[in-house]
């Protein structure tokens, strides 16, 4: 096409041209054709090689706008997603700082513009906080608005960061937990960024708890009962002034751990191993451990307490803390104890009367029988000196009976007289006034008494139980005496502890245990034929000695000998 428009375009030139010239000769029109052909193949070249390039262009432009409409589809995704991106995460921005009460600000350092988040400005909304007047003005809002102050403008100055913990509205029970740090832009200069938090129902709680415990404490200081309370390794949360009424020594412990601090509590070391066994056993067993304890303070007094510790559970079923309390039982365990001496005096006073009847019964219908009969004797008498024999063999019989009857009344009074005073006895003087009494059975007898009262001198005891005690053992030692050799007797005290025991050994007949141990001081009980036997020294000594809460047994072979111990409680 190109080609003819040119054809058609060179004949009009042409003819144009030599339409007006008068002469042309027909070299001169070959030249100008030689020349026009010439130019024209040379301008068909370019046009040809014009029309390959253009037709490469277009290729390559094609190709590229392909390209670029791909990319911008491309970039318009990226952007849409971007964008939605940013959407979401504003949006969750603005959720997360609604339920965690958190509001943010962006304040420029150098025009003073400050921009606040949509959550932060409703949070101050019902109190009518003004922030079109600056952060100053805002801060004045706090009732530690210039110490707030202060301390943010400190923090720009040294370009750092500032943290409020706690922080109170004017007139208002709200508080915000505020803190910033400024970054530096040396393009568009430096900006403060930071956040208020709504820490209200939080402080208000802890208020509150606090004033929960103020009450409880209050409770548990004034309870009569020991109280405390541990964490899960045993070191104290809380004590209450019942279990210790030094408040510095309260204070002292609180946080560290129980054994740790026996010396400032003053617990025995055994006591404290026991008690933290128990600890563990709570926390492995997750039950409650309890166990009655007797404390002896320096001056001896003794305080009984039953003691509890109880295991609370969290929510996963782990120990999280241990309360323990101790309760004074004194009175009650005082109380059992006299129960318990009451039930066994019952029991043996029960048992001493079952003697008492076996004896009365035993002893006394003999001497009845005689009486009687000798009254009918005297009633068949017809002979006035046969009447008179027959009450002089009444007399001996009556003596007998008024005898046993002085020995059972003796032996009551000792039992029902449980004011007897106590004395402070000199036992070495004690056995020389006995052998004093002795002294005829013991020259008589060649017996050898030895008494080593060194370790304990004196005893306290009701001065007629000891006498009688010490009469009846040494002249049993005399009366059961060995025939084959001399009487050797040996006397001796001994102190354990608060007590003070007696022994009076002697190389006589001895007693066969095997035999006579149930019935070794019972009343009427005779182990050796003797004329003075009757069978009530060793029962007066047990009712005397038991009397007086002491105890007393025997050691025995026989034909080797005997050594009867006294043991003397409270001494």
């Amino acid at each position: 096409m190109i080609k003819s428009n040119f054809h058609r375009l060179l004949k009009r030139q042409i003819k144009d041209h030599l339409g007006s010239l008068k002469e042309v000769t027909k070299e001169d029109l070959e030249a100008f054709l030689d020349v026009v052909n010439s130019a024209y193949l040379d301008y068909d070249q370019d046009i040809a090689h014009i029309e390959n390039i253009l037709s490469q262009s277009s290729h390559e432009l094609f190709k590229k706008n392909k390209e670029l409409n791909k990319l911008n589809d491309t970039l318009s995704i990226t952007i849409e997603k971007k964008t939605a991106h940013l959407t979401k995460a504003s949006y969750n921005l603005k959720n997360a700082e609604k339920i965690a009460k958190l509001g943010n600000f962006t304040w420029d350092i150098l025009t003073r513009q400050l921009e606040l988040s949509d959550q932060l400005i409703s949070m101050f909304d019902e109190h009518h906080v003004d922030f079109s007047k600056g952060i100053k003005k805002i801060l004045k809002n706090f009732e530690n608005g210039e110490e707030i102050t202060k301390t943010i403008f400190k923090a720009v100055k040294q370009k750092g960061g500032f943290k409020i913990e706690k922080a109170k509205l004017l007139n208002a029970p709200k508080y915000f937990h505020i803190e910033g740090r400024v970054l530096e832009n040396n393009k568009e200069g430096s900006i403060l960024i930071g956040i208020f938090q709504d820490i209200s129902a939080e402080v208000l709680a802890e208020e509150k708890t606090r004033e929960l415990k103020t009450f409880y404490e209050t409770i548990l200081n004034s309870l009569p009962p020991n109280i405390l309370v541990f964490d899960r390794n045993h070191n104290y949360l809380f004590i209450n002034p019942s279990t210790i009424e030094d408040p510095r020594v309260r204070e002292y412990v609180i946080g560290k751990n129980y054994f740790d601090c026996i010396d400032a509590t003053g617990i025995d070391i055994t006591i404290a191993i026991h008690n933290q066994n128990k600890f563990y056993d709570a926390i492995t067993q997750k039950t409650e451990v309890r166990w009655e304890e007797t404390i002896i303070a320096k001056n001896g007094e003794k305080t009984s307490m039953l003691k509890h510790l109880v295991p609370i559970l969290d929510k996963d079923n782990n120990v999280s803390i241990v309360i323990g309390y101790g309760i004074d039982i004194s009175e009650r365990i005082e109380m059992e104890e006299k129960q318990i001496t009451l039930t066994k005096q019952l029991s043996y006073q029960n048992e001493q009367l079952n003697d008492f009847c076996n004896i009365v019964s035993h002893n006394l219908r003999g001497p009845l029988v005689n009486i009687s009969m000798l009254i009918k004797f005297m009633q068949d008498a017809t002979d006035e000196a046969e009447k008179n024999e027959m009450i002089d063999k009444v007399e001996p019989v009556i003596e007998s009976l008024n005898e046993i009857f002085n020995e059972l009344v003796e032996s009551l009074q000792v039992k029902q007289d449980s004011s007897v005073k106590l004395d402070i006895n000199e036992v070495q003087k004690d056995v020389k006034l006995i052998c004093q009494s002795l002294d005829i059975e013991i020259e008589k007898s060649k017996a050898e008494i030895i008494v080593n009262c060194e370790q304990a001198p004196t005893l306290r005891f009701p001065s007629k139980y000891l006498k009688s005690i010490l009469h009846n053992l040494i002249s049993n030692a005399l009366k059961y005496k060995s025939p084959d050799r001399d009487p050797r007797i040996e006397i001796k005290t001994e102190r354990f502890n608060s007590n003070i025991l007696l022994s009076i050994k002697d190389n006589g007949l001895g007693i066969d245990l095997e035999k006579h141990q149930n019935s070794l001081f019972k009343i009427g009980k005779i182990f050796h034929k003797h004329p003075s036997a009757k069978g009530y020294g060793l029962y007066m000594t047990k009712t005397q000695i038991e009397s007086m809460n002491g105890r007393i047994w025997v050691e025995s072979t026989p034909n080797v000998g005997s050594t009867f111990f006294v043991e003397f409680v409270n001494q």
